[in-house]
């Protein structure tokens, strides 16, 4: 049930916003696959390091790890932003 004195929470979120600017900030990877299946990634134009080489049947891995952990912001991205 609706209380009609309390505000709508959408105005309050607006209002909270409306001083305050939050840049987007997007990750860039970058991936390039050789003729024998070796895989390079750069991540923000930084070659992104792993424990093993990559190759063309690893990278929806790779792109599944980059994914969750550019979300849970354990690569330094701002999250919930």
């Amino acid at each position: 049930m609706l209380n009609a004195a309390a505000p709508y929470r959408r105005e309050d979120r607006a209002a909270q916003r409306v001083g305050q600017r939050v840049p987007v900030v997007l990750p860039l990877v970058d991936v390039r696959v050789d003729l024998d299946g070796t895989v390079a990634v750069r991540l923000d134009r930084e070659p992104y390091a792993t424990d093993t080489p990559l190759h063309r049947e690893d990278l929806q891995r790779l792109l599944a790890k980059l994914a969750t952990d550019l979300d849970t912001g354990r690569m330094g991205y701002p999250v919930g932003v």
